[in-house]
C-alpha cells in the first residue's frame, strides 16, 4: 500500500498482515526519547531535581564496563530474600542487554579485598559502609543508591524497595525506561562510566497497584514491578504469584457468612455495633489468613451497596462515634486488637494492616472542625496503629473525575476533598481506591488526564501510603490504556513530572512513526471533552456518567478520529523496520475501539460492503482482545 488507507477492509487487511508477524520481543531496541544526558563532573554540586528527586547524576572517572568486560561483581547477602535475588538478576540482565557484559553474582561470603562490587540488598558490605537505609524513613517502597569508594550500594525498604532501587540505578545509569508490559527501553554502551550516586527517595504514593486489562493478574507481576507498580485484579501480586493483599474488597460476607450469621446482618451490611461481629471476623481472619499471611494487608470491606446497618445500636453508636464510618472504624480497631493479641501469644512479630473499605455510607470521616482543624469525634473511632494497624481505604465512588480532588474546581468534589482531609488528620495509614474508567462504557475515553498530576500531588501531601485505581480489568481493553498505566506509574512515583510531557514522551516512543497521527487523535479527543464537558455544559464526569450518547460521539467525530489513526498506520508502513508490526498493532487497538463504537452507535446507518467490513473488523477485534462486554451492567 502506498497511499493513506481509507477503506475499512484495507485497514483490516493491513493489520491482519502485520499481526501475523507477531508483536516483537519484550525488550525494545529503540532509544528512549527521555534519556537523561549525563552531567559533567564539575556539576556534582548542582544536580537538578524534580519534586525532590534528582534528574541525573554525574559520571565518575571509573569505568564500570568497557568492551563487554568489567572488574565488577554483583554481591548479595548469604541469606538474601527471594526479592533481593531477583533484583540482582534484573540488574545483571539489563546491564547485559545494554553493554553485552554479564556481571557475576556472588554472596557476601565471597568478598575479596580490593574487589569491585555492586551490593544489592542487605549485605555485609552495605553494613560495613554505614549505608543501611532508614526503613522507617523510606516506607514500604523507598529506594537508595550510593557510590562510595568505587563500590555501588543498592538497597531499599521492605520487600520491594531493593528491587525498585535496582530499577532506579538502571534508570540513571543506562536510561532504563519501562513504557509498557511489552516495551522496555535503554541506551547502549561500549564504555559505561559509573555514576556518582547519592540517591535516596520515597515514592510519593507508597504502594501503587493498577487494575487494567493488560496489567491485571499474576501473569503480569514482573512486568508491572518493572514500572514500580503491582499487577492487580485483587489488590496486587508479589513475585511468587501470591496476593500482596491476602484479602481484597468486599469481604465481610466471606468472613461472616450471612447464611451462618443472619442475626449479624441488616440492610445488606454486617452490624459493626454487635460485639459478636468483631469476634466472628477476627476468628475467621485468624483461622484462615493471619498466621500464614503472605502479604501485609487484609481487607475487611463492607458489601457492595449504598446502605449501612440501621439497627438501633448502630443508630445510637453513630451519634457517639461520628457517623457510620466511626462505628465501622471502631469495629476494625477491635478486630485488629484481637489479631494483635493472637500474634503476640504465639510470639509472631510480623506486622499486618487490617484495611477498611470506606465506601458509600462509610465515606464521611468521624471528625469535627475545631479552630479550623479536623479532630476526632471520639478516640475509639480513630484508626489504630501498632503491630496490627487499621488502614483507611478511602473510596470516593461518587466523585467527579473531570476535576481533581484537593481543589474546589467543582461542587461535586468539594465534600470528597474535605472528607479525605478529615481522614488524613486522624490516620497514618491513608489509602486510596480510585477509578480510571467509565463503568457505563469501557470502550470510550475516560477524561482524567489533565488533572491526575494535581490529584497525586494532593494525595502525596496528605501522606498517602497506598494507591489503587480500578480501571478496565473486567473487559480487558479501553482507549489508550497502555499510556494510562505508564503515566499513572510515573506520577505516582513523582507527581511533579509534567503530565503532558509524559503523554508526549509515551506516544513518541510507543507508536514509532505513527506517533504524529496518534498524538493528533488523542489531542482532538481531549479537545472535544473540554468543549463538551467543561465549556458548554460544565458537566462533571463520574464513573457512571452516561457517555454512550450519540450527541457526544457523532459519526463525523468518530470518522475524524479514525482518519488520524489511518494516517498513523500509513506512516508506520512507509517507515518499515523491525518494529513495524508492533507499532501497527498498537494503533489498531485504538482503531478497533473507534470502529466498535461506530458499530454500536450507528449500525443502522451502515449498509452493504461498509456494514460487512465494519462488522468483520469489530468481530476480529473482539476476539483478539477478548472483549466480552461494553460496560459493567
Amino acid at each position: 500500500m502506498r497511499k493513506i488507507l481509507t477503506s475499512v477492509t484495507a485497514v483490516l487487511v493491513l493489520f491482519a498482515m502485520l499481526f501475523a508477524v507477531g508483536c516483537g520481543s519484550l525488550i525494545s531496541p529503540f532509544k528512549s526519547s527521555e534519556a537523561v544526558a549525563p552531567l559533567s563532573a564539575d556539576a556534582a554540586t548542582s544536580i537538578e531535581t524534580v519534586g525532590g528527586e534528582a534528574v541525573a547524576f554525574p559520571d565518575t572517572d571509573i569505568t564500570l564496563i568497557k568492551d563487554k568486560k568489567s572488574a565488577y561483581k554483583v554481591i548479595i547477602g548469604k541469606n538474601a530474600t527471594r526479592t533481593e535475588k531477583y533484583a540482582a538478576e534484573e540488574l545483571v540482565y539489563f546491564l547485559y542487554q545494554s553493554t553485552g557484559c554479564e556481571l557475576p553474582v556472588i554472596t557476601d561470603e565471597e568478598i575479596e579485598e580490593g574487589g569491585h562490587y555492586i551490593s544489592v540488598g542487605s549485605t555485609l558490605l552495605l553494613g560495613a559502609a554505614g549505608l543501611e537505609p532508614d526503613y522507617a524513613e523510606l516506607g514500604d517502597n523507598g529506594v537508595s543508591v550510593y557510590t562510595k569508594n568505587g563500590n555501588v550500594y543498592i538497597a531499599g525498604a521492605a520487600e520491594y524497595g531493593t528491587l525498585f532501587s535496582v530499577y532506579r540505578f538502571l534508570y540513571y545509569q543506562i536510561g532504563y525506561r519501562a513504557y509498557a508490559y511489552d516495551d522496555i527501553d535503554y541506551d547502549y554502551y561500549n564504555e559505561l562510566k559509573l555514576k556518582n550516586f547519592d540517591y535516596k527517595y520515597r515514592p510519593a504514593l507508597g504502594t501503587v497497584t493498577a487494575e487494567d486489562g493488560e496489567m491485571s493478574g499474576k501473569e503480569k507481576t514482573k512486568e508491572a514491578l518493572r514500572m514500580y507498580i503491582y499487577a492487580s485484579k485483587n489488590g496486587g501480586y508479589n513475585l511468587d504469584g501470591n496476593l500482596y493483599n491476602g484479602l481484597w474488597c468486599h469481604t465481610t460476607g466471606h468472613l461472616a457468612s450471612q447464611s451462618l450469621y443472619k442475626d449479624l446482618w441488616k440492610n445488606g451490611q454486617l452490624c459493626y455495633s454487635n460485639p459478636k461481629s468483631a469476634e466472628v471476623v477476627a476468628e475467621s481472619l485468624i483461622s484462615k489468613y493471619v498466621d500464614n499471611a503472605v502479604g501485609q494487608y487484609l481487607m475487611v470491606g463492607g458489601e457492595d451497596s449504598t446502605g449501612s446497618c440501621d439497627c438501633d445500636d448502630c443508630k445510637r453508636n453513630e451519634e457517639i462515634y461520628g457517623g457510620a464510618a466511626g462505628v465501622y472504624s471502631r469495629f476494625l480497631n477491635i478486630v485488629a486488637e484481637k489479631i494483635e493479641a493472637h500474634l503476640k501469644s504465639k510470639g509472631i512479630t510480623k506486622k499486618l494492616t487490617i484495611v477498611g473499605l470506606f465506601y458509600y455510607a462509610y465515606t464521611k470521616p468521624p471528625v469535627k472542625l475545631e479552630n479550623g482543624e479536623y479532630v476526632p469525634v471520639n478516640q475509639e473511632s480513630v484508626p489504630r496503629s501498632g503491630q496490627v494497624s487499621v488502614g483507611v481505604m478511602y473510596t470516593p465512588i461518587g466523585a467527579c473525575y473531570t476535576h481533581p480532588l484537593g481543589e474546589n474546581t467543582c461542587e461535586t468534589n468539594q465534600p470528597y476533598t474535605e472528607y479525605i482531609k478529615g481522614w488524613a488528620a486522624i490516620t497514618d495509614h491513608l489509602m486510596m481506591y480510585a477509578y480510571g474508567t467509565n463503568f457505563q462504557s469501557y470502550k470510550l475515553h475516560f477524561n482524567n488526564w489533565s488533572h491526575e498530576g494535581d490529584s497525586f500531588r494532593f494525595y502525596s501531601k496528605l501522606g498517602m501510603t497506598y494507591y489503587f485505581e480500578q480501571a478496565c480489568a473486567q473487559n480487558g481493553i479501553s482507549p489508550m490504556s497502555s499510556m494510562r498505566v505508564y503515566v499513572r506509574s510515573r506520577l505516582a512515583w513523582n507527581p511533579y513530572y509534567d503530565t503532558q510531557d509524559l503523554i508526549d514522551e509515551f506516544i513518541g516512543h510507543y507508536y514509532g512513526a505513527g506517533a504524529e497521527g496518534v498524538s493528533e487523535y488523542f489531542s482532538t479527543v481531549m479537545e472535544n471533552y473540554e468543549r463538551l464537558y467543561t465549556v458548554e455544559n460544565n458537566e462533571c464526569l463520574g464513573i457512571y456518567y452516561t457517555l454512550s450518547r450519540t450527541n457526544l460521539w457523532t459519526r463525523p467525530m468518530l470518522k475524524n478520529y479514525q482518519s488520524y489513526l489511518e494516517k498513523a498506520t500509513y506512516a508506520i508502513e512507509m517507515a518499515g523496520g523491525d518494529k513495524m508490526d508492533a507499532y501497527a498493532e498498537r494503533v489498531f487497538r485504538e482503531y478497533y475501539l473507534l470502529k466498535d463504537n461506530e458499530y454500536r452507535f450507528y449500525q443502522s446507518f451502515l449498509s452493504g460492503d461498509e456494514l460487512e467490513e465494519t462488522k468483520a473488523l469489530v468481530e476480529y477485534g473482539r476476539q483478539k482482545y477478548n472483549v466480552t462486554r461494553d460496560s459493567e451492567a
